[in-house]
């Protein structure tokens, strides 16, 4: 099917996307494509594909221009009534999810005051210790090291040669 010309915001509402997204991936042109002409951005999209989209979002409206302008059936882009239940079955598991994410947060922070609540009471006790006490000035006197041989290593391993 031939590609169609959209301006870059238009696509970018329709892809659910910022402007700059849209704008970075066609000038990387690995997702999509389009290009600048006259300072202005355009997308290459497929109409399908951008009906497709608008159907998902549940944004397009039969009056917006741009999808009026892609298709001759306006009322294409409308959401259908038994997209519902499937809509209602995602948002209850992204809520499932939501719930579950943030109970387990909730645990996490838990165990992290406790933890904390740990470590301080650690940081009492060993700030209740007293220091270590100081050294004794005593009369006795270190043992004495034998004397040090100062001659080369060589000379040493020559004992004939004293």
């Amino acid at each position: 099917m031939a590609l169609q010309e959209i301006p870059l915001a238009a696509a970018a509402a329709h892809l659910g996307l910022s402007p700059d997204a849209v704008r970075l991936r066609v000038q990387r042109g690995k997702t999509l494509q389009g290009g600048q002409r006259d300072g202005a951005w355009y997308v290459l999209l497929d109409p399908d594909a951008l009906a497709d989209a608008a159907r998902r979002n549940g944004d397009a409206s039969p009056t917006d221009p741009d999808v009026s302008s892609l298709h001759s059936d306006a009322s294409a882009t409308l959401p259908d009534a038994s997209d519902a239940p499937l809509r209602l079955a995602v948002a209850e598991a992204l809520n499932a999810a939501l719930t579950a994410e943030r109970d387990r947060l909730v645990e996490q922070l838990a165990a992290a005051e406790i933890e904390r609540a740990e470590l301080r009471r650690l940081l009492a006790l060993a700030l209740q210790r007293p220091a270590l006490p100081a050294p004794r000035e005593s009369d006795e006197q270190p043992p004495s090291r034998p004397p040090v041989d100062h001659r080369l290593w060589w000379e040493r391993w020559l004992w004939w040669r004293r």
